[in-house]
């Protein structure tokens, strides 16, 4: 009986009973019920086809170009603007002829590709012994399903991770230049990609000041020639950026996870406690404080990590996932369709602690894979995400005998 009742047992079982759970959903909503998959890719799709007529693509609600299209594709209301890349609306152009219905059956084709490569990419990188359909469970089905409901939605985000899990192997087995060149690529759909660049800062130290500077020089070079030939269009995507930290956006699609995220929901949701209402949304003070305590994370692990060298634990694949997990903590804010690399490195280091000789540390890895595979809730990535960061942090700077 002990035998059976063990702590990876336990696991298993709270795995695979989320998994039914979330399979059980999917057969309600889409299978009998009346949801379709892929309505985001609508947005990309009718940017194209209106970029392709040599109209801008940007707009909000009633001044909204493809609200029309979006109704018509995916039967989505005019909250749905396009807040992507010129490069992209491009791009999107190319399948202006192709009906949306038959576009569908291509972005399935290229999910199922990028999903492989994804596997396959954050396998080698945390969780090389693992055994493969247990692995791919873990993606699928772990924080109540966010890797398998993001592929539902059709976002454009798989083909940028599926960039970004190539430039981490890159940077991994120290080809910088290639870690660079995907990360510019995945930049191309949405600008705020190119934040993963400083995980190669963290983990290359000085080595990668050159090439930092190169990769920014280069973005900066295509969005300047995207200025010059598309002056008016490129106006446009600058103010749906900004429209995009409004208050009529937060309160369309929500904060998502993140710095600022968290700071535009606390005050409101603390204050409730005590009955009194504070409307949450965005503020100068939210982007100010995400500014201020950014560079203070940043600035002073990096201090202390690469200029005085205090990391003691074992440096290779460790200090790999705290750099990649370290940016990804300090964005701004994140939607939950780009945590598909976010939550094989969140595993990585929970099944290191559970794994631990220490008797601490491996109780704690097991709450921590308790959570990650039987608790629903997008922000408990977040919670994870940080309190691994910090706990690394604590474990070097004090010196602890820690071993994994």
């Amino acid at each position: 009986m002990k035998k059976i009742i063990t702590k990876e047992n336990i696991l298993h079982l709270i795995l695979f009973l989320s998994s039914l759970n979330i399979l059980n959903w999917f057969y309600k909503k889409y299978i009998i019920g009346s949801r379709e998959v892929f309505w985001d890719l609508s947005v990309n799709y009718c940017a194209g086809k209106i970029y392709s007529i040599g109209n801008t693509p940007y707009g909000m609600m009633s001044n909204n170009p493809i609200a029309e299209c979006i109704k018509n594709s995916a039967g989505l209301n005019e909250a749905f603007a396009y807040n992507y890349t010129i490069p992209l609306a491009k791009f999107f152009s190319l399948f202006s002829f192709i009906n949306f219905d038959d576009l569908k059956k291509y972005w399935f084709v290229i999910v199922c590709i990028c999903v492989y490569f994804i596997f396959k990419n954050s396998k080698s990188l945390f969780a090389k012994n693992k055994n493969s359909v247990l692995f791919l469970l873990i993606l699928f089905f772990s924080f109540g399903g966010i890797f398998f409901q993001s592929l539902l939605t059709g976002n454009i985000s798989i083909i940028a991770f599926t960039l970004i899990s190539f430039s981490l192997v890159s940077l991994y087995k120290n080809n910088i230049k290639k870690f660079a060149l995907f990360i510019i690529i995945a930049s191309l759909i949405k600008p705020h990609f190119f934040f993963y660049i400083l995980v190669g800062f963290f983990y290359k130290g000085k080595n990668f000041y050159q090439p930092f500077l190169y990769s920014s020089l280069m973005l900066l070079s295509i969005y300047i020639f995207d200025l010059i030939i598309n002056k008016e269009i490129f106006l446009d995507f600058l103010n749906t950026m900004i429209a995009m930290k409004s208050d009529a956006w937060f309160f369309s699609f929500g904060g998502g996870l993140g710095i600022v995220s968290l700071l535009e929901q606390l005050p409101s949701r603390t204050l409730s406690l005590f009955n009194i209402y504070l409307p949450s949304g965005p503020s100068i003070f939210t982007t100010i404080f995400w500014i201020i305590s950014t560079a203070i994370i940043l600035i002073g692990t990096f201090y202390l990590f690469i200029k005085r060298k205090v990391w003691i634990l074992e440096k290779k694949r460790i200090f790999f996932t705290f750099s990649f997990l370290i940016i990804t903590m300090c964005l701004p804010r994140m939607a939950f369709y780009e945590l598909y690399i976010t939550i094989p490195a969140i595993f990585y280091l929970s099944n290191k602690f559970f794994y631990s000789s220490n008797k601490f540390l491996s109780n704690l890895g097991f709450i921590f894979l308790i959570i990650m595979f039987g608790v629903h809730d997008i922000n408990a990535i977040f919670f994870l995400l940080s309190l691994m960061v910090f706990l690394l942090i604590l474990f070097n700077t004090k010196k602890l005998d820690i071993k994994f």
